[in-house]
């Protein structure tokens, strides 16, 4: 039996594959995410009247790829959206097409459009999840701490 290999999933060959292969595939599980919590429409409301002429993208997708640039944290720098609009697995792990990617120069632009109000409209967004996290998450760990022997 020793010569024997008893396991299913054993690699017996490397091929060339047309498959589009990252190493980021959480970043999915992060935009699937915020699309079941319904953040799109929200954003678009607040801040859809950054876009002037309905060139370019939409400001749901320049979010989404923002979120997703400062989730990954491979890079601080802005210039390193021009790395990731050639990367075609960075762009299928966000789920988006290859030519909707985002240029440094695009991401610059949507950020020079920030006024305080729109910081602050979007600070108010971010407290708003947080509470409504901690919210949905406090009903759930009463049930667990009502269970555990130390309380």
């Amino acid at each position: 039996m020793a010569g024997r290999n008893n396991h299913r999933n054993v690699i017996d060959g490397v091929e060339a594959t047309s498959d589009t292969l990252t190493s980021r595939g959480g970043l999915t599980l992060f935009v699937r995410y915020l699309r079941n919590i319904a953040i799109y429409p929200v954003l678009e409301r607040l801040f859809g009247s950054i876009r002037k002429n309905a060139k370019g993208q939409p400001v749901s997708e320049i979010f989404k790829q923002l979120l997703c640039f400062l989730l990954d944290g491979a890079s601080r720098h802005l210039v390193y959206f021009d790395a990731l609009k050639k990367d075609e697995g960075y762009a299928a792990a966000i789920e988006t097409a290859p030519e909707r990617m985002l240029s440094s120069h695009a991401v610059k632009r949507f950020l020079g459009a920030f006024s305080w109000h729109r910081i602050w409209l979007f600070r108010a967004l971010l407290k708003q999840l947080f509470r409504w996290r901690l919210n949905a998450t406090a009903f759930s760990s009463q049930k667990i701490l009502s269970f555990s022997p130390l309380c």
